[in-house]
């Protein structure tokens, strides 16, 4: 309260709001492990709150504001992180046909449980979980210093973080905009909206978690709109800095890759020779680093939609997937599939987690909703800590070591009464949760290498591949 009130004092206005979460488990793009917290302010201007069709935790952000959280973490996860996203851009210059463009991609780095600065409470050894934090995102240098300062008096400061919002891929919102309706804008130039989004991965505890999210952690928006002129685009000092991470470790996993593609062969004549199945095409999983699926910047400046990219992951899907030896040329070319009765799979890989390339794997699939603007849902997971043995559930004869095979996994997919080895990770969905007209496809991710403390690198770690016979009902 006395940081509230000096803010005040130097001319700010303040605005109440509160942290509230929700998972992934039917909506677009995300994953079933992970649970999302959004920002809500219910005393901002009109003006500001986008439509549910333009993104309804999004907002336009004036030059000078800034978003305050000061208050608990989450009790332990596997993964902690805050990051912010340019959610649209209005009046795109670069993308003059159109009056809106959705980008929904990063502004720089996440602040994640490793790199959070924080205070334990009360004797407390839990942090960065279970700790208190405060987070000051704002594009202008100006507005941290001035809340920074407040904390610096309180002797608060090392529990304070600075996620900043780089001037060059975000549009600020003069502080007299207006607008007729909630699509189209009636600015000449850009201007972007705005979602601040924090993320836990794989909570430890559900009766902590619980007792967490059942409370409103309060959050404030700060606005300058006294201190700057009305028609104020930029930011009195704006940040210039992108928040850019290396995520090349000192080591990789390459040496494997002889050994994982002998045993991916091996087990292709296993299951020719032993189950009788034809196989149909094996196909690689693309990364989405590459183009057209960059992470946040490369999204801005082409308008591609990144779907709310985590830069401490790395995302690989069969959709587009690439290296595809096929036999029969009877897949969806686009690296989508129908799970016929007759239909088997085998998601296959390295377990990045054994190989300390990564904190978190998982295997995730996702059906199709709509086959034309290619909508997808995610309907079931599996993660790492299922993999420990899963490539001995088969007796597959191969020359690949024991404590290299170790080191790989597979999934099955198919239905319930062709699924083989009940000891093996498994999707096998009835026909009531994927019909056979449904499309679906298969994605990948990879969380946090613990060198760099970001997404592994793409160069350093073998994709997975997805293996797709058909059952032989002779």
């Amino acid at each position: 309260k006395p940081i509230l009130a000096n803010l005040q004092n130097k001319g700010y206005t303040i605005h109440y709001g509160w942290l509230y979460w929700v998972t992934n488990e039917t909506c677009h793009g995300g994953s079933p492990a992970s649970s999302y917290g959004m920002w809500h302010f219910p005393n901002i201007s009109a003006q500001l709150k986008p439509s549910p069709n333009t993104g309804a935790n999004a907002i336009l952000f004036h030059p000078s504001d800034a978003i305050l959280f000061t208050g608990c973490t989450a009790p332990e996860a596997t993964y902690l992180g805050y990051e912010n996203y340019v959610y649209a851009k209005y009046n795109p210059e670069n993308a003059p046909n159109t009056s809106m463009s959705i980008v929904f991609g990063s502004t720089g780095g996440a602040i994640n449980n490793y790199l959070i600065n924080t205070t334990n409470v009360n004797g407390s050894t839990s942090a960065p979980f279970d700790a208190m934090t405060t987070i000051i995102t704002s594009g202008d240098q100006v507005t941290y210093n001035d809340i920074y300062n407040e904390y610096n008096k309180m002797n608060l400061t090392d529990q304070v973080n600075d996620n900043w919002i780089p001037e060059k891929y975000f549009k600020f919102t003069p502080y007299n905009f207006t607008r007729s309706n909630y699509t189209v804008l009636n600015y000449p130039g850009q201007i972007d909206s705005f979602m601040p989004v924090t993320r836990i991965i794989n909570h430890l505890d559900q009766q902590d978690w619980t007792e967490y999210v059942n409370y409103k952690q309060p959050v404030y928006w700060i606005t300058a709109e006294k201190l700057r002129k009305p028609n104020d685009t930029q930011p009195r000092e704006p940040y210039t800095e992108l928040y850019v991470r290396n995520h090349t470790s000192s080591h990789d996993e390459l040496d494997l890759e002889d050994a994982f593609d002998t045993y991916v062969n091996d087990t292709i004549n296993y299951f020719e020779n032993y189950y009788q199945m034809d196989f149909v095409e094996s196909r690689t999983v693309v990364n989405y680093n590459i183009e057209p699926h960059y992470y946040g910047y490369e999204c801005y400046d082409n308008n591609w939609n990144c779907q709310g990219d985590l830069r401490d992951e790395q995302y690989w899907g069969t959709h587009n997937g690439t290296n595809v030896v096929r036999r029969h040329p009877t897949f969806h070319p686009k690296g989508a599939y129908n799970l016929f009765n007759d239909s088997y799979f085998l998601m296959m890989g390295v377990n990045h987690v054994a190989t300390n390339m990564t904190l978190y794997d998982n295997v995730i699939l996702y059906y199709m909703e709509n086959r034309y603007l290619g909508l997808y849902e995610p309907i079931f997971m599996v993660d790492n800590y299922h993999y420990n043995n899963s490539c001995n559930q088969f007796n597959i004869t191969s020359t690949v070591s024991p404590n290299t095979l170790s080191q790989f996994y597979m999934v099955q997919i198919s239905r319930p009464y062709n699924c083989r080895g009940k000891n093996l990770p498994s999707i096998c969905p009835e026909e009531n949760i994927i019909k056979e007209s449904n499309l679906f496809a298969m994605y990948t991710r990879n969380l946090l290498n613990l060198e760099t403390l970001t997404r592994p690198s793409q160069q350093q770690v073998i994709p997975d591949i997805l293996l797709h016979f058909r059952i032989n009902k002779e």
